[in-house]
């Protein structure tokens, strides 16, 4: 029996008191582990490794460590989607995919030369047909014309933020940060200037990096009256880039492509919403309306016009008539004004703003007078148009 392979049984024991040891993660590898996944990974793509680990004990009765959890689910990951090269590699074929499946797009694939005569990829692209059909039926024109010939009177503003990440590139230091936000915020050219003269006495060239971006366009100070947007940050991007994060670690194609389904859905979606709406004011703009009009319907005592020696009674030169309600309406205008009014958000002197609303909805609704403050401090019938 030398030269064959087999063994002998010496004793055998038939009957087993002792419990099974399942920390067998050892004898498995988490290549084994990854094929065994790759349908739990492509349903989850977010599937936890502390999840996976629970799952690989309850299926299979196993200990096994985060660890090869991890090289498995990205073994898993690279069997769904491909490795990173191969998407590279692909990069052609799904450009001239999406010509084919959406004639007239333009798809632009942009590389970047190096110094070995080697070329890397830059950035990639896509403008869909559709989406500039849209763009075109809507506005008939171009975006910049569009925007002169529908908003002639539109505020062009840039994102302090964007501005801010861009400044600490080249000064660096948190000292910056709180003299630029007043800058950002101030209200009134003084105090612009107060918070430019701090950033100025930290470091001259700061200032002059700051006043080249043209503060116009990223500080409240400069702001046109009436243009009713205080927004100093681009919310639309900021909102792009949280929507696409989980997309952002996959692959190229499958991020393009999640990219693009989550774009058609929400454009979708957001048609959708338009669609049910009864006016042709989007809702947003209609609560600020609804705010205005609440506070405007509060009335605002007039200043009197008479004497100064009417506003003080004085029992030897004017009758009883005259010296009872002069007390009285001061109280009124005192409470009126420094408790009840909401001054920071509605300035009840801005008279300009109730006349643009009220032009922007003349179509519907009717009319009604509210007090509005002039620019004289006295008080006017103004319409404003109601739902």
């Amino acid at each position: 029996m030398k030269e064959e392979h087999t063994f002998q049984i010496k004793s055998l024991i038939t009957e087993h008191k002792c419990s099974r040891a399942f920390k067998l993660g050892s004898t498995v590898t988490y290549k084994w582990i990854g094929k065994q996944f790759v349908n739990d990974v492509l349903e989850s793509p977010k599937l936890s490794l502390r999840k996976m680990k629970a799952l690989v004990s309850k299926r299979y009765n196993i200990n096994v460590s985060v660890g090869q959890c991890r090289n498995a689910k990205k073994l898993a990951l690279s069997e769904v989607e491909g490795s990173l090269k191969e998407h590279y590699a692909k990069l052609w074929d799904y450009a001239a995919e999406i010509r084919r499946a959406n004639p007239g797009s333009h798809v632009e694939v942009f590389l970047e030369p190096q110094p070995d005569n080697t070329v890397v990829f830059d950035r990639f692209y896509v403008s869909f047909k559709g989406v500039v059909d849209g763009w075109l039926d809507g506005c008939r024109k171009g975006l910049f014309e569009a925007v002169k010939e529908r908003l002639p009177d539109v505020e062009h503003t840039l994102c302090a933020r964007h501005i801010l990440a861009n400044f600490h590139k080249k000064f660096k230091g948190e000292q910056y940060f709180k003299p630029f936000w007043r800058a950002v915020n101030a209200t009134t050219v003084p105090k612009f200037e107060a918070a430019m003269n701090e950033i100025k006495s930290l470091e001259s060239r700061a200032y002059d990096y700051l006043i080249d971006r043209d503060p116009r366009c990223w500080s409240k100070a400069f702001f046109r009256e009436g243009m009713d947007c205080d927004a100093v940050e681009n919310g639309v991007s900021e909102s792009f880039n949280s929507a696409v994060l989980d997309a952002r670690r996959k692959p190229l194609i499958t991020m393009l492509e999640d990219i693009r389904c989550w774009v058609m859905q929400r454009l979708w979606m957001q048609k959708q919403n338009g669609l049910s709406w009864d006016l042709d004011i989007c809702p947003s703009i209609r609560r600020e309306i609804e705010d205005l009009k609440e506070l405007q319907s509060k009335p605002t005592p007039a200043p009197s016009t008479t004497s100064p020696s009417h506003s003080t009674p004085d029992s030897s030169t004017a009758g009883p008539s005259h010296s009872t309600p002069a007390p009285v309406k001061r109280t009124l205008v005192k409470k009126a004004h420094v408790k009840k009014a909401p001054v920071k958000k509605v300035p009840l002197n801005d008279a300009g703003r109730v006349r643009k609303f009220s032009e922007r909805i003349t179509e519907i609704g009717l009319q009604k007078n509210v007090k509005v403050k002039d620019g004289t401090g006295c008080s006017q019938d103004k319409p404003v148009t109601l739902e």
